[in-house]
């Protein structure tokens, strides 16, 4: 148990502050996973700025490593510029929860 007021003054912050980041974490992750489940094309690239800027924010402030929030961007990211294509078909298949999909324009 830490002696100096300084270092139990450490200790409360640091658990007010662990609890504030697990709230943003799991509001993330519960966006993303709603992203990833749209079926609403529409719907999908309406809501997926405010995705990019909880992702974002998250990364500015350390609580994820830049390369983390940079992964979990790029595959909705991609998914919308695929769907802005003029392709009816996507070529390629695109890793989308965890499993190769090919989606087609009108699908998503």
């Amino acid at each position: 148990m830490a002696n100096h007021k300084s270092s139990k003054k450490r200790i409360r912050q640091d658990l007010v502050i662990r609890l504030r980041n697990r709230y943003y974490k799991k509001s993330a992750r519960t966006a993303i996973a709603k992203l990833r489940s749209l079926e609403d094309k529409a719907e999908a690239v309406k809501y997926l700025p405010k995705v990019v800027a909880m992702v974002d924010k998250l990364a500015k402030k350390n609580t994820w490593h830049k390369n983390k929030a940079s992964n979990l961007k790029s595959k909705p990211l991609a998914i919308k510029l695929l769907l802005r294509s003029k392709c009816s078909v996507i070529p390629f298949p695109v890793f989308f929860k965890k499993k190769a999909v090919s989606f087609a324009k009108d699908s998503f």
